[in-house]
């Protein structure tokens, strides 16, 4: 139950689907091993993003009365070692699924969880810089998935690619509920 809850799947899982899909039809893809590939570690992705969110936050989230039972760790349901553990073992698995489907594709999924690691990351912490906030929080969220769906199933950059990736980016950017 503890790992359930921190993987928060609910919170994107529709998202990254839709993404991932438009991605994959600007590209003019089908229903392969490729699509199945390309969307799971995608969801692996930025799942990682959300459970090491939780995973760093929970020292604040212990002191607030909301979050404090919505966090599994600070709710006592995991504790803070196997939510790191757990985080970097989607972002592995992540990782592994993307390296069949090329070189841009691996790339780009790496990018996503390094952004994952980067936007919480107390030292580092981006979602605590307003403009890299947004811009890291969009690209995680959005475009990186659509990026790769797309380059899943095409090699070389398409105009037909542009208006679905622009109109991602801009709703994950300024999207209320796409937050960590």
């Amino acid at each position: 139950t503890g790992l359930w809850r921190l993987s928060r799947f609910k919170d994107y899982a529709g998202s990254v689907i839709f993404t991932t899909g438009l991605g994959i039809a600007a590209a003019g893809g089908t229903f392969s091993w490729k699509l199945i590939l390309v969307l799971t570690a995608n969801l692996l992705a930025v799942g990682f993003a959300f459970m090491y969110n939780d995973f760093e936050d929970a020292p604040d989230d212990a002191l607030d009365a909301k979050k404090v039972k919505r966090n599994p760790v600070t709710a006592g349901l995991i504790s803070s070692r196997e939510a790191d553990i757990a985080s970097w073992f989607v972002a592995a698995l992540a990782l592994l699924l993307f390296i069949p489907l090329g070189l841009t594709v691996t790339v780009l999924g790496s990018l996503c969880i390094a952004l994952g690691f980067l936007y919480s990351y107390r030292p580092w912490r981006l979602e605590g810089v307003a403009v890299i906030d947004v811009v890291s929080r969009a690209l995680m969220l959005s475009s990186l998935q659509l990026m790769c769906g797309y380059f899943a199933f095409a090699d070389i950059f398409n105009t037909a690619y542009i208006a679905p990736l622009l109109s991602m980016t801009a709703r994950a950017a300024f999207q209320p509920s796409a937050r960590l």
